[in-house]
C-alpha cells in the first residue's frame, strides 16, 4: 500500500491477499486527487470497496445461486437448434 506522483498524477498500488490464499497486486490512478492524503483517502475507499465486494461472493448460499441461474436460464434447447440451422 504505497502512494506516488507520477507525471503530475497520484497513483497507489499494492498487493490484496484473496481469500483463497493467493495475492493480487494492483496499480490505480488516484482519480481526482489532488494531494497525497486525497490519494491515500482513494486507496482506502479502493480497498473498502474489493472487501466487501469479496465478502458478497461469500454470502450467497448454493440454492439462491441455483435459484438465479434458473430464473435467468434461457432455453438451450431452442439455441442448439437455431445454431444448426444456420450452419
Amino acid at each position: 500500500m504505497s502512494v506516488a506522483k507520477r507525471n503530475g498524477s497520484w497513483y497507489i498500488c499494492g498487493k490484496i491477499k484473496k481469500c483463497n490464499g493467493t495475492c493480487c497486486s494492483y496499480t490505480r490512478k488516484a482519480k481526482g486527487a489532488k494531494t497525497k492524503k486525497d490519494a491515500q483517502m482513494f486507496e482506502s475507499h479502493f480497498l473498502k470497496q474489493y472487501q466487501e465486494q469479496s465478502a458478497y461472493a461469500y454470502k450467497i448460499t448454493f440454492k439462491a445461486l441455483c435459484g438465479e441461474f434458473l430464473d435467468n436460464n434461457v432455453d438451450l434447447s431452442k439455441l442448439l437448434f437455431e445454431r444448426r440451422e444456420m450452419y
